[in-house]
C-alpha cells in the first residue's frame, strides 16, 4: 500500500459511472469497484451526471480501507457492516487478487495540476462535519424613500460593495467562511448541473470579488490571493462557452440560468496591481495571463 493512502470499495454500484473526487469510474450496476492509491484528505463519492442520487463526503486516513454499500431502500450509499469492512481489511492486506482493482487518477489535466493536487485546491476550506455549509442568498439593500436625487447619490456611495456584503454582513469577516462557501458552491454545481442554486450563487460571488475594489483588496489581501488561486482551478474545470458573457446555462425542463463568470475581471486585475501589495500584485497579473491563455482578454 502506497505511503499516505488508502483503498475505497464501492458495491452494489447504483450507477455505471462512478465518481470519486474528479474522475468517473466504470462498472457495471449492481457490481463493485475498488479504488486503491487514494490520497489520505477529504473525498466525494457519487455518481454520473444524470444520476438522481445525492452523493456523500469522507475523510479517508493513511492505510485506511473504506466500504460504501448502495442502499437499494433509500436510494444512497451507506457505510458497509463491519463484518463486511474487514473482509475487505483482510483481502487488501493480505495480497490477494481482487477484480475490479482500479488506481485513483492523478493525471495532470486540471491546468497545470494533477486532479488530487486540484481537487485539494477546489477543498482546501472544506471540513467534514460542517458539510454542507449554508448556500446563502442575495440580500438586496433596500434603498430609502423620499431622498433627493443628491441625497440618493450620497447613500448609494456609503454603502458596502457586494464583495463587502458578502464577507462582512454574510460571513461576519470570516475569511475561511467565505472561502468554505465559494468553493463549495463551484464543487456543487460542478458535480451537478441542474443544481442552479449553487450556480447562482457561485456566479454572484465571483462577481462580487471581481467589484470589490482596492478597499476591499486592503482590507483582506491574503484572501485575494487564495480566490485567485481557486478561481483558476475552477475555471480550468469550466468549459469555455461557460467563460462567455451572457452564457444561458441549463440546470433542466423550463430551468435556464443566464450567468457572466468573466465580465469585470479587469476592474480585479487592475485593482490587485495598483494595490502595490507584496504578493496580491503578482497574483492579479498571474490571474491576467490565465485568461488571456485561455482567449478572455479583460484588459
Amino acid at each position: 500500500m502506497k505511503k499516505n493512502c488508502g483503498w475505497l470499495v464501492v458495491l452494489e454500484a447504483n450507477e455505471c459511472n462512478v465518481r470519486l473526487d474528479l474522475t468517473m469510474y466504470a462498472v457495471n450496476k449492481g457490481n463493485h469497484l475498488v479504488v486503491q492509491s487514494i490520497p489520505s484528505g477529504l473525498h466525494y463519492l457519487g455518481e454520473g451526471r444524470t444520476a438522481p442520487i445525492p452523493g456523500l463526503w469522507f475523510d479517508l486516513q493513511p492505510d485506511q480501507v473504506l466500504v460504501f454499500i448502495f442502499n437499494e431502500a433509500l436510494k444512497r450509499y451507506d457505510k458497509a457492516s463491519l463484518e463486511i469492512i474487514t473482509k475487505y481489511q483482510k483481502l487488501i492486506s493480505s495480497g490477494a487478487e481482487i477484480d475490479n482493482v482500479e488506481t485513483y487518477v492523478r493525471h495532470v489535466d486540471v491546468g497545470n495540476s494533477d486532479r488530487w493536487v486540484a481537487w485539494q485546491k477546489l477543498t482546501k476550506h472544506l471540513k467534514l462535519g460542517e458539510i454542507p455549509p449554508r448556500i446563502h442568498s442575495f440580500e438586496a439593500i433596500e434603498l430609502p424613500v423620499n431622498l433627493s436625487l443628491e441625497e440618493r447619490k450620497d447613500w448609494l456611495l456609503k454603502q458596502p460593495t457586494r464583495f463587502e456584503q458578502a464577507l462582512f454582513s454574510t460571513h461576519h469577516g470570516d475569511p475561511d467562511a467565505f472561502l468554505t462557501e465559494f468553493e463549495y458552491v463551484f464543487i456543487t454545481q460542478f458535480i451537478n448541473p441542474k443544481n442552479s442554486e449553487a450556480l447562482k450563487r457561485w456566479n454572484y460571488l465571483v462577481q462580487a470579488i471581481y467589484n470589490a475594489g482596492e478597499r476591499g483588496i486592503i482590507k483582506v489581501p491574503d484572501l485575494f490571493v487564495s480566490l485567485i488561486d481557486t478561481l483558476m482551478v475552477q475555471f480550468a474545470l469550466t468549459f469555455d462557452a461557460k467563460l462567455k458573457p451572457g452564457y444561458i446555462a441549463i440546470c433542466g425542463i423550463a430551468n435556464r440560468v443566464q450567468i457572466d463568470l468573466v465580465s469585470g475581471a479587469e476592474y480585479l486585475i487592475e485593482d490587485m496591481i495598483d494595490s502595490g501589495i507584496e504578493g496580491v500584485v503578482d497574483k492579479g497579473k498571474e490571474f491576467d495571463t490565465y485568461l488571456k491563455q485561455r482567449g478572455i482578454n479583460p484588459r
